[in-house]
């Protein structure tokens, strides 16, 4: 059952967020826009290091994954060290090579990371790299975001040091100071991009703390939530609250970082996130795995097994595609023991091969959930696949 709704929050400028209706399940129907590009929520944020989608080529994407989502997701960990050549150059989309029909988001974290404690300091919150840590006051973080152009962002946050309770009020008085300095320095015409980043990883109550900064802001300075999660620490299930609070946003768009592995997604859905990361793809690439959990009810068998790792000797004399009945390039030209030697040989085509089939198996579960949603049939889809797929 659907209950309309259409609700539109305002972005910005050239930006846009319309509710369309809502999932008796709590699931959400509506649409992101900005330009002529158009994203159909709930879906994900494809997942990308230095603008990039990890192992994939532009013409790759354009050849075998045409249908993924017209939405990027921006790791500032990466991007950061871009800064200096964008400045330079001027054009950040250029420089990193992005397709003009895209919706970007730029986010703080990287999802495929853990988060380290401890780093940020009263003044400035660090961005963890791999070549170093960098230092980003609330001042330089908007002139990265200026230089880097995305169609929607955060506001800068800061980690707690531990989790005594000392350090998670030192930590919220931070973020409180940092969400209102970037209120007040971002661009005019940037009013409304901005997201408030609620750290879910920690307690239930942790989460709320954060969530009621927002009860004294106005709808149109901020354009809604990001709540970077953690299932193991804090189930989606608790989260139910967030949105049951009076704020100016209920309506507004609402992303999760962390909440990629199908299962999470589901239940974030459940939970009436819109958006949420793609980095699942990505963990199951570096893992060397492959997805092949049961998506549709022709394929389901009770408890099935949902990833393969592509570098077991099992797979060695495996003559058969990575999952039967996939119409993936990957599936249609390659054998298991074909990739099994690429993996074991680590031939950077392992890992090619593997992101295109995970990337188009993952893009069939997010339209399988669409499609239920909008034929009234969410619940029992969640049902029957959390049955039969075992994470």
């Amino acid at each position: 059952m659907l209950t309309s709704t259409h609700c539109v929050s305002l972005i910005s400028s050239g930006v846009m967020f319309t509710l369309e209706s809502v999932c008796s399940g709590g699931a959400r129907i509506g649409r992101f826009v900005a330009g002529d590009c158009l994203v159909p929520t709930p879906s994900y944020m494809v997942y990308t290091r230095y603008g990039q989608v990890p192992y994939l080529t532009k013409d790759v994407l354009q050849q075998h994954l045409p249908d993924l989502p017209k939405l990027l997701m921006l790791c500032l960990p990466s991007v950061i060290k871009l800064v200096p050549q964008i400045r330079v150059l001027g054009d950040a989309g250029r420089l990193m090579d992005l397709p003009s029909d895209v919706i970007t988001v730029l986010s703080q974290l990287d999802p495929s990371e853990p988060v380290a404690m401890g780093r940020d300091t009263s003044a400035a919150s660090c961005i963890v790299t791999k070549a170093g840590n960098h230092m980003l006051d609330v001042t330089q973080y908007i002139a990265a975001i200026q230089l880097i152009k995305p169609h929607v962002v955060h506001a800068l946050a800061c980690t707690p040091n531990s989790t005594k309770s000392s350090a998670l009020k030192k930590a919220l008085q931070r973020n409180k100071t940092r969400f209102a300095q970037c209120l007040e320095c971002i661009p005019d015409d940037w009013s409304g991009r901005l997201l408030k980043r609620v750290d879910c990883t920690i307690s239930k109550q942790y989460a709320l703390d954060q969530v009621r900064v927002l009860e004294g802001a106005s709808p149109e300075e901020y354009g809604g939530i990001l709540a970077h999660c953690d299932p193991s620490v804090v189930p989606l299930s608790q989260l139910e609250w967030m949105f049951s609070l009076p704020l100016p946003t209920r309506d507004s768009v609402r992303v999760a970082l962390g909440c990629s592995r199908p299962d999470h997604a589901l239940q974030a859905i459940c939970q009436g996130f819109d958006l949420l990361d793609g980095a699942y793809t990505y963990q199951l690439t570096e893992r060397n795995q492959a997805a092949v959990f049961q998506i549709t009810p022709s394929e389901r068998q009770p408890c099935h097994q949902c990833v393969i790792d592509m570098g077991d000797i099992a797979f060695k004399e495996d003559f058969s595609p990575l999952l039967k009945d996939c119409e993936c390039y990957t599936c249609r030209g390659f054998t298991r023991a074909y990739i099994n030697h690429l993996v074991s040989t680590k031939e950077l085509l392992g890992s090619i091969l593997l992101m295109i089939h995970n990337s188009f198996h993952y893009n069939r579960f997010f339209s399988a959930i669409s499609q239920n949603i909008r034929a009234s049939n969410f619940q029992s889809f969640c049902t029957d696949f959390l049955n039969c797929n075992k994470f």
